[in-house]
């Protein structure tokens, strides 16, 4: 009688086992889970994403504008007096350019009134050049005063004009018309310009 009941109670729990789909272990019995019963136990993905969404810089970025044109530089200029002595005497045109170059002067005037003038400053131009500052030469006839007649004046200025021309290869030069008759810078004028034309 104690076999028949514990063999029904043995026969109650796989029982129970197979409906649950549970491991009867206190027996020693496993009893697997039918297929049919058996349920998508896999957890939902819920990893998020951590590269960072690209920001719309559209509407923020600053507005850039187009630089204007390049314009033409100003430059400088300065006025020395190499042929009145004094000071220039004691200055070098090393020492004077390197002056000029501290100032950002790019131009240097001085005046011219003879032959031997002309050729001086034409030296000095010489060592302006290499160092990046251009002589220009303004030409003077203050001194030349008491002509007998127009043509005389015009011969004067004409010669003036020559003696300058071909001492140096000026960039620019400048008559002046200070104190004298307009005449004399026209003579000046085109004798510069001739003797230019030929060299």
């Amino acid at each position: 009688m104690a076999s028949c009941n514990a063999s029904a109670s043995q026969s109650a729990t796989n029982a129970a086992s197979t409906r649950t789909g549970s491991a009867d272990t206190s027996a020693g019995n496993t009893v697997s889970t039918p297929t049919s019963e058996l349920t998508n136990t896999t957890p939902a993905d819920t990893t998020t994403s951590t590269t960072p969404a690209t920001p719309d810089v559209t509407a923020s970025s600053p507005v850039v504008s187009t630089p204007p044109a390049a314009t033409a530089k100003i430059f400088y200029g300065a006025n020395g007096h190499n042929n009145e002595g004094g000071a220039y005497d004691i200055s070098s045109a090393a020492v004077q350019l390197q002056q000029l170059k501290d100032l950002g002067a790019t131009i240097y005037r001085n005046e011219v009134y003879s032959q031997g003038t002309a050729q001086k400053l034409a030296t000095i131009a010489r060592t302006m050049a290499a160092g990046g500052v251009t002589v220009y030469p303004v030409m003077l006839m203050a001194g030349f005063t008491g002509y007998a007649s127009e043509a005389n004046a015009y011969a004067t200025g004409f010669t003036l004009g020559q003696q300058t021309a071909s001492a140096y290869a000026w960039r620019y030069y400048e008559v002046s018309r200070t104190n004298w008759a307009r005449k004399r810078s026209r003579a000046m004028s085109i004798a510069s310009t001739r003797s230019n034309s030929t060299t």
